[in-house]
């Protein structure tokens, strides 16, 4: 029988890793994205939105839907309302992706994650393999500034709240730099699709 992958796609703000995993899912990959799954948890959780609620307030709905720009706010400008909100939606969302990650090995082989906070969540050890993106911070800030509308004491406020790339790079399976372009990215990523296919 063929073996079944999981795989772990991280990397800080700004360094192409939602890209990357774009780039595998056109490939025909199954890609869960767990930013999309704790948010999804968040709205749809009485037991989640109850206890932000009471962490942050009211505030932190409007019309039932989660007040992100509050959040935000509240989170990236201090380390204990960062920890609290991962202490309540982590747990969740972790069995949650082990859940979809095991349903999508029901009809594939491999699959992604895509997740900012693999090693800060500790959660390498449910996957085969990580593929760890990185990027110079200039790049990385460069890229925020394009892409949303905020300032770079806030871009810098949500890279210090990441783990630096040299305290991840020992702990990766694959590291791929990306500071070049896109065509040079998908190459490195071909590889590693084709290293990872000839293990199964």
């Amino acid at each position: 029988m063929k073996k079944k992958l999981k795989v772990g796609i991280t990397g800080g703000i700004g360094s192409g890793k939602t890209l990357i995993s774009q780039y595998v899912e056109s490939k025909g990959y199954p890609v869960i994205y767990a930013d999309e799954v704790a948010k999804r948890l968040m709205v749809e959780s009485e037991d989640l939105k109850n206890r932000i609620v009471e962490a942050f307030g009211e505030e932190a709905y409007h019309d039932g839907e989660l007040n992100k720009t509050f959040l935000k706010e509240q989170i990236f400008s201090n380390a204990e309302n960062l920890r609290k909100i991962n202490a309540i939606v982590h747990p969740a969302a972790v069995q949650e992706i082990k859940n979809l990650m095991y349903q999508r090995l029901e009809t594939n082989q491999i699959v992604f994650v895509e997740s900012a906070l693999i090693y800060e969540a500790k959660i390498q050890h449910i996957f085969d393999y990580v593929i760890l993106v990185i990027a110079s911070e200039d790049v990385r800030i460069r890229r925020i500034l394009e892409r949303d509308h905020v300032t770079v004491g806030e871009i810098r406020s949500q890279i210090d709240s990441q783990w630096q790339d040299s305290a991840k790079q020992d702990k990766a399976d694959f590291i791929i730099k990306n500071e070049g372009a896109e065509e040079e990215l998908y190459e490195k990523v071909d590889f590693i699709l084709t290293l990872l296919n000839k293990v199964l």
